[in-house]
């Protein structure tokens, strides 16, 4: 049966913003947001009404919230911590208006876990599990954050009581995460097929987003099952975490460009001279470019005829943030060379 990927893609980013909190941030409840998540409104609030924070924390009942978009003055009932402390609870993105039940959730703790400089470093992964409403199917996602060795024995632990746990489930399982949580989601997906192979071939699909090379297993997991994409921008741009880390990146990788509105594999982009920009790393970029993408009728058909051959980027050149610096020197030079001709054609008339 072939899988129905822009499904589980769409409904993965109606729900994948949520995870890019950190685990201990203050989640706003009850608010109304725009199309680009700033916050517009949130019902019943009346300390909404004040917009200067000295005022906001004059009153013993409201409090100044620090939002990605804008910050707002609330009643302090509506924030609340960002890992549901009483599940289940429902969820509805607004834009797609479908609805997700948070049915379990859980943080992985180990105070000191590797980063990919070496240092030691406190962290805290957690992941939900959400039930679509509309299709049934059951989604793990896992946290954004640091970039850490993701192969450590209490998160393999936690991982193993996961598995234990999904064993349950009789619907679709989409296991996904973008960058640090794309790591996780594939980790998991390898314990999976080790412990229950029959099962993750029959339920299971991994996506992902942003990954980097923290990844590291022997275990070849099953190319039909997974989407895990790398965003570009031209041919001379790639999201730079594509290139951090100390293993070989994970293969196969499918890369995505909303300039040519575009989805291909690594064979089409071997040879060319690339450079890693962090701003393509953003989960918002991903968002905006899949959602281009999956407009396209045949998108299903698209991805089951990709090339699957297991080959890397060669990458070529130095320092990634030094040719990403270059290039923006050559473009300030070039802005520079235009003004200079429109001030001199001025001087001319």
């Amino acid at each position: 049966m072939a899988l129905d990927f822009k499904t589980y893609i769409s409904e993965w980013l109606d729900i994948q913003n949520i995870m890019s909190y950190e685990y201990d941030k203050p989640k706003l409840i009850s608010s109304v947001r725009d199309k680009h998540g700033k916050i517009i409104d949130v019902i019943d609030d009346e300390c909404f009404k004040i917009k200067k924070i000295s005022k906001c924390e004059e009153n013993e009942m409201c409090y100044w919230h620090n939002g990605s978009q804008n910050n707002v003055c609330v009643n302090k009932t509506n924030i609340s911590d960002y890992l549901p402390s009483d599940p289940p609870n429902i969820f509805t993105n607004l834009t797609s208006n479908n609805s997700y039940e948070i049915i379990y959730a859980q943080q992985i703790d180990d105070e000191e876990i590797e980063s990919l400089d070496s240092r030691k470093i406190n962290n805290t992964v957690f992941y939900k599990i959400f039930k679509s409403q509309q299709t049934q199917n059951i989604y793990v996602l896992f946290s954004t954050g640091h970039t850490i060795n993701v192969n450590k024995p209490p998160i393999n632990e936690a991982l193993n009581l996961l598995i234990d746990k999904l064993m349950g489930y009789t619907e679709k399982i989409v296991i996904a995460g973008h960058s640090m949580g794309c790591m996780m989601a594939l980790h998991l997906a390898s314990l999976f097929f080790i412990n229950n192979p029959i099962h993750f071939q029959e339920k299971c699909v991994v996506l992902g987003s942003g990954p980097y090379k923290g990844y590291h297993s022997t275990v070849v997991l099953p190319n039909t099952k997974i989407f895990v994409c790398v965003s570009i921008s031209s041919i001379l741009c790639i999201d730079e975490f594509f290139y951090k880390g100390k293993y070989d990146n994970y293969v196969p990788v499918i890369f995505i460009d909303k300039n040519a509105n575009k989805i291909f594999t690594d064979n089409d982009y071997n040879n060319q001279q690339i450079y890693g920009i962090s701003s393509l790393h953003d989960f918002k970029n991903y968002k905006d470019v899949l959602t281009k993408l999956l407009e396209t009728p045949d998108f299903n058909s698209i991805i089951e005829s990709l090339d699957s051959t297991n080959q890397f980027i060669k990458p070529k050149g130095g320092s990634k943030r030094k040719n990403h610096k270059s290039i923006n020197k050559k473009w300030k030079k070039t802005r520079n060379q235009r003004k200079r001709r429109t001030i001199n054609h001025r001087k001319i008339k």
